[in-house]
This record gives structure tokens, C-alpha cells and sequence, in this order.
């Protein structure tokens, strides 16, 4: 049986960092709708200067868009034994479209919501901003991201009723083994 991660969490809560530790550890495949999303803006196209005026404002990629990019970047993954979402789905469309797909389906998906204050993720997102230096990392932009996220959270939690929080604020290793630790079970 194949194994569906998804990892939600408000912006610098380290999605990244665990679906890249997840990935490694179980062998399957990640996607990154922020490294997507950042990748099609390098392009320089009409789509990816619309992308970035989106991005830079703080707000949330349409579903429809968003969830064809991540149609085109699935043609060219083999998931069969599992997948790992990082960031996605935001919303309960983008859920619910990706269950009628065949992902993220409650018989074989752990979905995990990594949970930070929101100093703590101010603090790690000024110094992301420094040693990346997205666009989309300042403190403006990161309190749209911010409600943003929690909106759609609220939503989230009523049709994921199965998801997990978890607590991350930790060190990146007991972020990981928490998550471990209940996909184990």
C-alpha cells in the first residue's frame, strides 16, 4: 500500500526540512508547492510574473493553477510507493480535488500540522530571509501568509479530521521523530 504524507504548518514551521528528512528516510517521492511555484517564476513567462506579483503580496496561488502545476510536476514522479506533500493541499478544494485524483485518500494518507508561536516563526523566517533571500520572506508578506494559513487551516481541520499537530518548535530531529512516530503506529 502506498503511503500519502501530507505536512501543513504556517510559513518558516519547517515543511521543507521534514518532507526532505521524510523523503530520504522512506524512499518516496516530495512535492514543494513553494519550490514549484519559486521554479516557475525563474522561467520568466507571462505565468510566472503573474505567479510572483501573487507570491509577493502574500496571497494564495488560485486552486485551479495550482493544482494544474502540480498535475504537470506528478507526470514526471513515480509515487507508486507514496507521496509527500509539503504545503499543500491550502485549501479544502485543492483536498478535495486531489481525493477525487486518487491522493491523499483517508485509507492510506497521514496528514501532520506543524505547529509553531508565531514569534518563533517570525524569528526563523528572518533568518531564512537573510540566508535566502525570498522575496516572499518579510514581515509584511509573512502576516498575510500568516491569517492566511490559519483561515484555511479552520476549514482544513473539519475535513482532515484525522490530522496531527505537531509540535515544532523543537529541534528538526524531534520535529522528525514525532512525525515518524505516528506514522509508525
Amino acid at each position: 500500500m502506498s503511503s500519502h504524507i501530507v505536512l501543513l504548518g504556517p510559513p518558516a514551521s519547517g515543511k521543507g526540512v521534514q518532507s526532505r528528512l521524510l523523503s530520504q528516510r522512506m524512499s518516496i517521492p516530495r512535492i514543494s508547492t513553494g519550490e514549484l511555484i519559486r521554479d516557475v517564476i525563474k522561467k520568466n513567462t507571462t505565468l510566472s510574473t503573474f505567479l510572483e506579483d501573487i507570491i509577493n503580496a502574500g496571497n494564495l496561488i488560485p486552486d485551479n493553477i495550482l493544482v494544474e502545476l502540480l498535475m504537470n510536476k506528478l507526470k514526471s514522479i513515480n509515487f507508486k510507493k507514496g507521496l509527500i506533500a509539503d504545503g499543500f493541499p491550502r485549501t479544502v478544494t485543492q483536498a478535495e480535488t486531489f481525493e477525487r485524483l486518487g491522493f491523499f485518500k483517508e485509507t492510506n494518507r497521514k496528514v501532520f500540522v506543524l505547529v509553531a508561536d508565531k514569534n518563533v516563526l517570525t524569528d526563523r523566517l528572518s533568518k531564512r530571509a537573510k540566508e535566502e533571500h525570498r522575496q516572499d520572506d518579510n514581515s509584511d508578506v509573512f502576516q498575510n501568509r500568516y491569517n492566511l494559513y490559519l483561515k484555511h487551516l479552520r476549514e482544513l481541520k473539519k475535513y482532515y479530521t484525522d490530522l496531527v499537530e505537531i509540535n515544532a518548535e523543537t529541534s528538526v530531529e524531534k520535529v522528525n521523530e514525532q512525525i515518524v512516530k505516528y506514522l509508525c503506529k
